[in-house]
């Protein structure tokens, strides 16, 4: 078979067979033009393809009279610099995407965004649950099913952290060989395998960081579970434990204080502030809020005294009584079996709470720290949702209430109309698309948030107890920032070694 070779710009013709390899092609025409170099410094190409050495030209359907490329390797270097000359803007934007885990890794959030995919799932499942115990007594099968959901947890956060460091360095290894993500990946076997191991080793290591943060908890933790089983152990050995684990909490993040400035120790204030207001809302809501009839008194009031009794939380015992009351053990299956009471996605309610987020506007601390923080427009948006959620069915039963809502809803239109010219903020009167979308989420978030809760239970508590949370959120953040530097020194090993073509 007669193949025409191109190289410097002369072409010249050889007979070949069809199951002759390419890397024989290259060696026949080197002998024949007595060209005095190694086979392992040229490689073929037919169109732009790059053509497999151990590969024979049937493989590519190449057939009579077809032209091949041949090209001198570069030494020393790669093709990364002519790739660069010809798409200059999509290697920037592929150098910064490689840069992304910077800003990801610190934020700390893939350990608790992992937990919060096990409750869902768990969530999902308890219907099954609920059937299998209730109606076919499989207690046995439940646990093990709730022991992979537990696995399930720990694979996510696994994956998570894996894709988050791995993918941007394919693309970096990548586009380090002149090649883009849509090439045929036999022709960037090795940067993939560079990609892919720096990728497994920094997974690693981050896990590993991780664990070293979080392995103190576990351990003191187990052993307050078993000291608190004696009495005596209970009354001397536990207080001590709390005390070591209070301290070891301070202790093990001074390191990531120090490395930031001190810029880090505000944001895990706020995160242990955050969490435990959510907390108490949730909480609230599920204890009291949803009943047959929404209490709003009961409401504050309820919350009023959770917000006091966080005061006492500097003395260990405060909240020990309660946390001890609802981990005696209780038959299993009356609990899951028990029908849930949980009613605040109840159209019947939607007055009430509206009442009251609309008297939390007209507070005049907290109605000028919503607006402070550019909160108002969305909070009038949340309140109209509830109005307007109530408004449907009271129209639909022709109750005299429905003109009462219409009222309140236009004192809600009035309100921020009034806000727009004060604050000269854009603001668009009536319906619109956004405003139906928003509501219609925001009402669909709500009814999910609360009666995805059991009795007294809810999502949060369902994580972990909410200092287990904090304290997961804050492991995560510091080994980010560890991470963070561990990443930026490896982007900038293998940036020099992809230009010099080490892999």
């Amino acid at each position: 078979m007669k193949l025409y070779i191109n190289y410097d710009n002369n072409k010249t013709y050889i007979h070949t067979s069809n199951f002759q390899s390419i890397k024989s092609i290259i060696y026949q025409y080197l002998s024949e033009n007595k060209i005095d170099n190694e086979v392992d410094d040229f490689y073929m190409d037919y169109n732009g393809l790059h053509l497999d050495n151990n590969l024979s030209i049937e493989k590519y359907n190449i057939s009579e009279n077809y032209t091949l490329n041949l090209n001198k390797k570069t030494k020393g270097g790669n093709s990364f610099m002519s790739y660069a000359s010809k798409n200059p803007l999509r290697v920037v934007i592929c150098l910064l995407i490689a840069l992304l885990p910077l800003i990801i890794l610190p934020m700390g959030f893939i350990s608790a965004t992992a937990s919060l995919i096990k409750v869902i799932i768990e969530k999902s499942m308890s219907s099954i649950e609920k059937y299998l115990i209730c109606n076919l007594g499989k207690i046995t099968l439940c646990r093990r099913i709730r022991f992979i959901i537990f696995l399930i947890k720990y694979t996510i956060f696994f994956l998570m952290i894996f894709v988050i460091i791995t993918l941007p360095l394919l693309i970096l290894c990548i586009t380090l060989k002149g090649h883009s993500i849509l090439d045929n990946p036999k022709d960037m076997c090795s940067a993939l395998s560079a990609g892919n191991i720096a990728g497994t080793i920094l997974t690693m290591l981050f896990i590993l960081i991780y664990c070293l943060h979080r392995c103190g908890n576990f351990i003191i933790n187990f052993l307050i579970s078993l000291c608190k089983k004696v009495y005596f152990l209970n009354a001397t050995f536990v207080p001590i434990l709390k005390s070591i684990l209070s301290l070891y909490d301070e202790i093990k993040y001074m390191p990531t204080i120090i490395i930031t400035f001190g810029l880090v120790e505000g944001y895990f204030a706020f995160l242990g502030v955050l969490l435990e207001g959510v907390e108490m809302v949730l909480t609230t809501i599920t204890e009291l809020g949803c009943k047959t009839q929404f209490a709003k008194d009961s409401f504050i009031k309820k919350l009023t005294e959770k917000m006091n009794n966080a005061k006492c939380g500097a003395v260990p015992k405060c909240k020990e009584d309660k946390k001890e009351e609802e981990n005696i053990e209780k038959p299993e299956v009356k609990n899951i079996c028990k029908d849930d009471m949980l009613k605040c996605c109840n159209i019947e309610n939607y007055i009430d709470i509206g009442d009251l987020l609309y008297n939390a506007t007209n507070v005049g601390m907290i109605a000028n720290d919503i607006k402070r923080r550019g909160l108002y427009p969305a909070f009038i948006l949340m309140i109209e949702a509830f109005y307007e959620g109530a408004l449907f069915k009271l129209q639909e039963d022709g109750n005299s209430r429905s003109d009462e809502v219409k009222g309140k809803l236009y004192n809600l239109e009035q309100s921020m109309i009034a806000f727009s010219i004060k604050d000269k903020s854009q603001y668009i009167k009536g319906k619109t698309l956004f405003k139906t979308i928003f509501k219609s989420m925001f009402l669909d978030i709500f009814c999910n948030i609360t009666t995805t809760t059991k009795t007294s239970k809810d999502v949060i508590t369902e994580m972990g107890e909410i200092n287990e949370i904090t304290d997961m959120l804050k492991a995560g953040t510091s080994t980010g920032i560890y991470m963070s530097i561990i990443y930026f020194i490896s982007y900038i090993v293998i940036f020099f070694c992809g230009i010099f073509n080490v892999f």
